[in-house]
């Protein structure tokens, strides 16, 4: 009697064992509210002092860098959306975040959560939202499959390259060509 039947399916096990998709918008929205609280506390006990990288202020200056982050991902500076820290006066820290609590426990900011928390990987600068910028470079994949041919070898860095063909849409025959190209490495 032949069990067949009994045997693995691929498609089932990779399912079985794949993590659970969670929203994390809940998990960290209840994480900002509670540091909220403890940040409104510190900054009316003492509005001289910074609290973390949510409060920050320089003797003898009137003003503050203030923000709202889950661990190191910034979630927004001020109300303007921005993703770092925003500079205000003192004396409206605790308004700012009252307010950024009040927006939080509406749902207001769900949006800016998921994003900054979805995007936390992205760099090095965590931030909700990466700017535009001149200075980001372009990959260039011959550079890369050169780089992975020198780190593991012909075989391993073909491996690769057959991955970013199918995840970055990369056109093997013309990677080849431009790599074969490339001026030799001392």
């Amino acid at each position: 009697m032949a069990l067949d039947f009994l045997k693995s399916d691929k498609e089932v096990a990779k399912e079985f064992h794949a993590a659970p998709v969670v929203d994390p918008v809940p998990a960290k929205k209840k994480q900002l509210l509670t540091k909220l609280d403890s940040v409104i506390a510190s900054v009316k006990k003492e509005p001289g002092k910074s609290v973390t990288r949510w409060y920050k202020v320089k003797e003898g200056k009137d003003g503050a860098s203030v923000g709202l982050n889950i661990g190191t991902v910034s979630v927004v500076g001020n109300t303007t959306g921005q993703t770092s820290n925003d500079e205000i006066i003192k004396a409206d820290a605790v308004a700012f975040f009252e307010e950024a609590k009040k927006a939080i426990e509406k749902g207001d900011m769900d949006d800016m959560i998921r994003k900054a928390w979805e995007g936390r990987d992205q760099s090095s600068a965590s931030t909700a939202q990466r700017a535009p910028s001149d200075t980001v470079r372009e990959i260039k994949p011959e550079l890369t499959h050169r780089r992975n041919v020198k780190r593991y070898g012909e075989e391993r860095a073909n491996e690769l390259l057959d991955a970013n063909v199918e995840k970055k849409g990369w056109n093997k025959a013309e990677v080849l060509k431009a790599y074969k190209e490339l001026p030799a490495l001392d």
